[in-house]
């Protein structure tokens, strides 16, 4: 299959030109796409067996990853990407097609940017050239077989990025892999067993761990989705049959990973459950389903009303108890009129069922009941909420338990939203203090005292200050007096004027764990202000990133500043860790504009990314080059004479990309485009170290 030109590089320009040559209709990007191809096919061609990077007589590693891509993308069938590949492979290019996939899926970025297939114009987003690549040999393979082949082999690769702890690129490769599949018009049942056989390879701590961390949920369910056992209904049918406490817990998180999804599906089973269409006389499922509704937001706008009766009729005293708490959890988070009469109501009934039964075998479980209930009440904070708990908790019958223990769960709200409860409260404190005669203290009931001193203690009026510092004063060697005191000099912290003072990290931590895309993403969505300051693993500052309301305002980067520096960040990232620190509440609005919006700078370093690692492929950081003698052309878009002719001064002696970027404080991505540039053009060919007179900055 292979021409016999494929054991000649220097041929391949004359190739391609005699399979385009005089071509009508060809598009502007697949004629410089093909000129790029004949460019990397002659340097490889030259140096067949070179490796790495340098001077003459090597090829980064890269640049066979780029030309086969190159290839891929460009090639008119599957007949001419053979003929290519026969050349690659000649030219270095592993054989095997997995290690064709696994290069191109390290070529990927390491990072994802959160967009809905549209840029902030509403032109679609393209696939970077890698990616488009791996869909291409896919779909160009000689037969069905093939392409299945082809297809268990992405899966393969992604699979491997995912266990390596590589989310984003893993997460790509399984939406090119499902995207492929479609393309070939694979077999159901092949793309099924293909699908489980592949699952049975995913690292269960991999999922486990980005299960844990919601920054990584986006594209933990890109990989979940590929795998129906792993999609909403496949881990709810997991979940009904698991008897082991532990992968119950692993099902729930990824449960949890699915958000909606996961609501709609836990209130359908749940509604199956009341309808008895499902089975479940222990209870079990209804509770997983109850608290992956109180562990997933209900979308905005939710009036969740039939969730609410839903978990107020498994509040009920005759349910099994782990439903009863999961259920009195549920509601003491959900914030609607439903859920705080459903609680009133079960607060009377757990009274009522102790009242009957008595110190019976269920006694324990209903006082328990009753502890819960309270809390929750107080977390609903309303008055009607509030004053259940203060009549509960006066009612100190000794089968409800401590009820004036209960109390203590006020002591979290501020209760003067409700006067006369304060007062109650107040009324009751006083005639529990003790009498104190001749220096002695006649003994009430020290606990009950704690209780109500604990009831008030996030409640600043001046009544309660008045009350307390009496107690307080007189009551200096009691515990509740310690108590008092201790609450009031809270309640004067309060009181301080602000100082200013160094802002204090709001998020700190590693970037390779936390993804720097991720980062910005999540302060963008907050609408946060402050400063991101990223460090070296050294622990120096390398980059500080601006925002203003969510919105990029400033980046600096070494040299650079504003635009260019932020996209340096993607270009050429470092590893480290980063602090955000939030902006002091009265500090001055940014007197100039932002730059962009989070998502628009993402998307256009996500753009840069993908052409400045093929232009860094064509010149690498060390490699050296040297003038073929033809003409410089003009690059579009680049109009600074001054900076073309001082670039051009320092290539042509011989300085390598890198230092060309040092040395002129510029951008990455300007730099090797235009080495990239006159490369392609024929104006700059390989040259040597030593012929150069410039020492390699690796071996320096």
């Amino acid at each position: 299959m292979a021409p016999a030109a494929a054991a000649s590089g220097g041929a391949s320009g004359g190739a391609l030109g005699a399979a385009y040559g005089g071509a009508e209709g060809v598009s502007k990007d697949v004629a410089q796409g093909l000129r790029r191809l004949t460019f990397m096919l002659e340097r490889l061609g030259a140096h067949p067996g070179g490796a790495g990077s340098g001077g003459a007589g090597a090829v980064p590693d890269d640049l066979r990853t780029y030309a086969l891509a190159t290839a891929a993308v460009n090639a008119r069938d599957g007949s001419e990407f053979s003929r290519y590949f026969e050349r690659l492979k000649a030219m270095g290019v592993d054989p095997r097609m997995e290690q064709v996939f696994r290069a191109l899926g390290s070529s990927l970025p390491g990072w994802d940017v959160n967009v809905a297939g549209q840029d902030e114009k509403g032109q679609a987003v393209p696939d970077s050239p890698v990616a488009r690549a791996m869909r291409r040999i896919v779909s160009m393979a000689d037969d069905a077989s093939e392409s299945v082949q082809r297809v268990m082999h992405m899966i393969q690769v992604a699979v491997e990025q995912f266990n390596d702890g590589s989310l984003a690129r893993a997460s790509k490769m399984f939406r090119l892999a499902e995207q492929s599949m479609k393309d070939v018009k694979l077999d159901t049942e092949v793309a099924g067993n293909m699908q489980r056989r592949a699952q049975d390879s995913l690292s269960v701590e991999r999922l486990k761990e980005y299960a844990e961390r919601p920054e990584r949920h986006r594209l933990l369910k890109v990989v979940l989705d590929f795998f129906p056992a792993y999609r909403v209904p496949g881990l709810f049918e997991s979940l009904a049959s698991e008897e082991r406490r532990d992968q119950r817990r692993v099902l729930l998180s990824l449960l949890e990973v699915h958000g909606e999804q996961t609501r709609r599906g836990a209130l359908e089973r749940l509604e199956a459950c009341f309808n008895a269409t499902i089975d479940d006389p222990f209870g079990y499922l209804q509770r997983n389903l109850i608290f992956l509704l109180r562990r997933i937001p209900a979308a905005e706008g939710d009036t969740r009303e039939i969730e609410i009766d839903y978990t107020v009729e498994l509040s009920a005293p005759h349910y099994p108890g782990l439903l009863v708490r999961e259920a009195l959890g549920a509601l003491s988070q959900i914030k609607h009129p439903k859920a705080e009469q459903g609680l009133i109501q079960r607060l009377e009934q757990f009274e009522a069922t102790l009242d009957e039964q008595g110190e019976s075998d269920r006694a324990e479980d209903l006082r328990g009941y009753l502890d819960r209930a309270a809390a929750a009440l107080a977390r609903q904070g309303t008055p009607t909420a509030l004053r259940a708990l203060f009549k509960h908790a006066f009612k100190r019958k000794p089968v409800y338990g401590q009820t004036l223990a209960r109390l203590e769960e006020l002591g979290s709200r501020d209760l003067s939203i409700d006067a006369e409860l304060v007062d109650s409260l107040l009324k009751a404190l006083r005639r529990e203090v003790p009498i104190k005669l001749l220096g002695f203290v006649m003994a009430k009931n020290r606990e009950t005292l704690l209780h109500l001193v604990r009831a008030l203690a996030n409640t600043p009026t001046p009544g309660v200050r008045e009350t307390l510092e009496q107690i307080a004063t007189n009551f200096a060697d009691q515990d509740f007096g310690v108590e008092a005191k201790a609450i009031l000099n809270s309640f004067e912290a309060l009181k301080l004027p602000t100082r200013k003072r160094e802002s204090q990290p709001a998020i700190s931590g590693d970037l390779d764990l936390f993804g720097l895309p991720n980062l910005l993403q999540s302060l963008a969505d907050s609408s946060a202000t402050g400063t991101l300051t990223l460090r070296d693993r050294a622990e120096q500052v390398f980059a500080t990133v601006a925002l203003g309301a969510g919105q990029i305002q400033g980046c600096d980067h070494g040299a650079l500043a504003g635009e260019l520096a932020f996209y340096q960040l993607f270009e050429m990232p470092v590893p480290g860790t980063f602090v955000f620190e939030t902006a002091d509440a009265g500090a001055a609005a940014p007197a100039q504009p932002p730059l962009f919006d989070v998502q628009s700078g993402l998307l256009e370093a996500l753009r840069r990314y993908d052409e400045f690692q093929l232009a860094r492929a064509l010149a690498p950081d060390d490699a050296v080059f040297k003038p073929t003698g033809k003409k410089p052309t003009a690059m579009e878009g680049e109009t600074d004479v001054a900076f073309l002719r001082e670039l051009w001064g320092k290539a042509t002696s011989g300085l390598p990309p890198l230092e060309c970027e040092r040395t002129l404080g510029a951008d990455s991505y300007r730099v090797r485009r235009l080495f990239a540039h006159w490369l392609e053009t024929g104006v700059l060919g390989p040259g040597s170290n030593a012929a150069a007179g410039q020492p390699s900055p690796t071996s320096a």
